[in-house]
């Protein structure tokens, strides 16, 4: 295993914590490219949901990859602030990623609706408008992603999609206002003017 060299030293707090959420994120990367038939969100909110609910610091041991000691060394020199910190951290991440891909994955899925005549385009023009609101403090992070699961495209396919849905958006829940306006920025509306101007 990785061990011992890891440990030749006595770690700072510090060090533990950075140690444990490098390796967490490096196991959720792996994971997330495992397969590649789950869209990342999907693995994002499968590896979350065992982070809220696995027994701590096990679970670390599982996702990290380093053993269950070594975990265990780096978990008890942490202060109890410093655990929800780092478990903290660790979710931030992965739920930042996952939702990014899920915006991502949203505008692929929706974007044929373009070439479906008028009203495809102004669907479309809608999800964009109700995204600059979200931007501009005009509606709340729930408006908008009512507006995603509204969508006249995923709603024809119910009800596998309302849940593949509410995972995307449950990742949304570990972010703060300011780092979803971040994504939807980044990613969701460039997409959409994309999708509509390829289409003019």
């Amino acid at each position: 295993s990785m061990s011992s060299s890891l440990f030749d030293y006595d770690m700072t707090p510090e060090e533990a914590m950075s140690t444990l959420k490098e390796a967490v994120d490096e196991g959720f990367e792996k994971y997330a490219k495992e397969d590649a038939s789950l869209f990342v969100w999907r693995r994002a909110y499968a590896f979350l949901d065992r982070l809220e609910h696995g027994q701590m610091p096990d679970v670390l041991a599982e996702l990290s990859g380093y053993s269950l000691d070594d975990v265990k060394r780096m978990w008890n020199i942490l202060s109890e602030r410093q655990r929800e910190k780092v478990i903290r951290d660790i979710k931030r991440e992965i739920a930042e990623t996952g939702f990014g891909e899920f915006l991502r994955d949203i505008v692929d899925f929706a974007s044929p609706l373009v070439d479906r005549g008028k009203e495809g385009v102004e669907a479309i023009e809608q999800l964009l408008q109700k995204a600059y609101d979200f931007l501009d403090g005009k509606t709340s992070f729930e408006d908008l992603m009512n507006a995603v699961s509204q969508f006249p495209l995923f709603t024809a396919v119910k009800p596998r999609t309302s849940k593949l849905l509410m995972e995307g958006i449950a990742l949304g829940k570990y972010l703060t206002r300011t780092e979803l306006k971040k994504l939807v920025a980044k990613i969701f509306i460039p997409k959409i003017e994309d999708a509509l101007s390829n289409h003019k």
